[in-house]
Order: C-alpha cells, then sequence, then structure tokens
C-alpha cells in the first residue's frame, strides 16, 4: 500500500476527482491497496494512452497502442516494501509488445523501455525464478546492494514522469 500522503492524493483526485459523485471517498480509498492498485493501472495506461496519442486496448501482450502503432504494456507500481519495487507477468508480452512502460508512482518515475532491449539485455534480470518478474531499487541508489543491474538498466530509459501523465 502507498504511504505518501501527497501521493495517495494525487492518485484519487485523478482517478476519482470529481466523476465518482462521493461513491469512493478519500479516506476508503487511502486504506485500500486494491484500489490504489487499480487507480494506478488506469493512470498509467491513460498517461501512456495521452503521451503516444493512442488507444487503450488491452490485448493480449500490451495495453496501449500508440498513433504510430507501437504497442505499449503497461505497467504500474507503488511502494511494495521499503527495499524493491516490482512489476510482474512480463514473459507473457515476449514478441507481442514493442516497448515495456513503467509507472512507478511513489516516487513519480517513469521509464520506456524497447521490447528488445528489454527482452535482450534485460533477459536474465526478468526471469526471476521462472516468474517473468522484475525488481528494482526502490531508492534508485545504484550504489546501494539491491538489484543494482536492473535499477542501473531501467534508468537508462527513464521519461519525464509528469508530462507523460499530463502533469504541469
Amino acid at each position: 500500500m502507498i504511504t505518501n500522503e501527497n501521493t495517495i492524493r494525487l492518485i484519487y483526485d485523478e482517478a476519482f476527482g470529481t466523476n465518482c459523485n462521493g461513491a469512493i471517498t478519500y479516506n476508503v480509498f487511502k486504506h485500500n491497496s486494491d484500489l490504489q492498485k487499480s487507480a494506478m493501472a488506469f493512470l498509467a495506461e491513460k498517461g501512456i494512452r495521452d503521451w503516444t496519442n493512442g488507444n487503450i486496448r488491452h490485448e493480449p501482450g500490451y495495453d496501449v497502442i500508440g498513433a504510430d502503432n507501437k504497442k505499449y504494456e503497461v505497467k504500474s507500481t507503488g511502494k511494495s516494501n521499503q527495499k524493491v519495487l516490482t512489476i510482474e507477468n512480463l514473459t507473457a508480452k515476449l514478441g507481442l509488445c514493442d516497448y515495456i512502460a513503467i509507472l512507478d508512482f511513489e516516487n513519480y518515475r517513469a521509464f520506456v523501455i524497447p521490447h528488445d532491449d528489454f527482452f535482450n539485455e534485460g533477459n536474465t534480470k526478468i526471469l526471476d525464478a521462472g516468474r517473468g518478474r522484475l525488481k528494482w531499487c526502490f531508492s534508485y541508489n545504484d550504489t546501494g546492494k539491491r538489484q543494482v543491474l536492473n535499477t542501473q538498466f531501467i534508468l537508462k530509459y527513464e521519461q519525464d514522469f509528469n508530462e507523460i501523465l499530463g502533469i504541469h
């Protein structure tokens, strides 16, 4: 569950704002990790859709298709614990998308990694015990001992989080 109050408020306002007519109150949202995960996934897909001038599709292997017909598998994450962040179900995307887009809502960071770089250079990283999972350091501190190679790998593909989400 996300613990940063500003992040929780941002996600709630963007995902529900005035559109939910009070059906989901902020207090309920703040204490419900399932609602938070759903809202993050929705905002990540919406952000990548808008950033690429594309459409949300939810096809096997990708979530968004950009105006240039590039396919994006969109993953979102928040604070899973204080040491690492994780995204999962990646091996099923092999050969089906052009990019893996990752939005980290706890640290306000975004990464858009080309498919071939992700599955070729990152191959030994994502096949975490055959689960298709990628882990990296929560603090993005590449001098630490937690998931150093994975952290360095994704940092090469960082994009502007606020630009992707349309926050100015």
